[in-house]
C-alpha cells in the first residue's frame, strides 16, 4: 500500500500527459533537380513517420506528383499534388486523434490566369464521422505564384481525419507544403490510472510471494 501511495504522490506532481508540439510535414525528400514532375503511386512513408495523405480515389497508379525545381510549375518549394483525383484525407497511422494546424497552397501550373481562383474546402472527421465542420480558403490567380500558409480554426480539434476538395477545372487544382499538425496528448488522467494499477498490481504480486 505505501508503494500505491507513493505512485499518486508522484503523480500528482508530475504530469504524465504528453506534451503536444506541432509538427510541420513538408515534402523536401522528395525534391528533384527538373523540369517536369515526378508521380508516385502512393506518397512514401518517408515524408511522415506518423501521418499519411491518401488519395480520395486510390487508382494505385500514379495517384501523386511533385514538380521539380527547374519546373515553371515549382512554387518555390518542394509540395505535393493529387494527380488522380480532386480529394485528398489526412489522417494517423494509428488513427489516433489530432488537431490540423495549417497548411500551405499554390495552384497546381504557373501559368493561371490573372482572372483566375480557386476555393478549396476542407472537413472535419471526428471517431463518430463526419463533424458537419468545413472550412474554405481561396487562391487568386492575380497573386504571385507562390505557396500561401493558412490557418484553421477550432473546428479542426481533436480530429481523426480531416479531406479536402478541389475545383473540377484542372486549372484551378492545387498542391499544397508544409503540413502543420499536434497529436492530441493522452490525458493525464489516464496515465495516472494506469500507474496506480501498475504500482496496485506490482503490490499484490510481492505480497503473494
Amino acid at each position: 500500500m505505501r508503494f500505491f501511495l507513493l505512485v499518486l504522490l508522484f503523480a500528482s506532481q508530475v504530469s504524465f500527459a504528453a506534451t503536444a508540439v506541432p509538427r510541420t510535414i513538408d515534402f523536401q525528400n522528395l525534391e528533384f533537380a527538373g523540369f517536369g514532375a515526378a508521380f508516385f503511386d502512393e506518397l512514401p512513408a518517408s515524408v511522415d513517420p506518423q501521418y499519411h495523405f491518401t488519395a480520395g480515389i486510390d487508382y494505385g497508379f500514379n495517384d501523386w506528383g511533385s514538380w521539380g525545381t527547374s519546373s515553371t510549375n515549382y512554387a518555390g518549394s518542394t509540395g505535393v499534388f493529387v494527380n488522380s483525383n480532386i480529394s485528398t484525407i489526412i489522417e494517423r497511422y494509428d488513427g489516433l486523434a489530432f488537431t490540423l494546424e495549417s497548411i500551405e497552397l499554390a495552384f497546381l501550373s504557373g501559368g493561371v490566369l490573372s482572372n483566375k481562383s480557386t476555393t478549396i474546402e476542407f472537413f472535419a472527421i471526428d471517431e463518430n464521422g463526419p463533424t458537419g465542420h468545413s472550412q474554405s480558403f481561396t487562391l487568386y490567380g492575380s497573386d504571385p505564384f507562390v505557396f500561401y500558409n493558412f490557418n484553421f480554426d477550432s473546428g479542426f480539434e481533436d480530429v481523426t481525419r480531416v479531406w479536402w476538395r478541389e475545383e473540377d477545372n484542372l486549372m484551378e487544382n492545387i498542391q499544397f507544403d508544409n503540413v502543420v499538425v499536434t497529436a492530441v496528448p493522452v490525458p493525464a488522467a489516464v496515465w495516472l490510472f494506469g500507474s496506480a494499477l501498475a504500482g496496485l498490481g506490482w503490490m499484490r504480486r510481492k505480497q503473494a510471494t
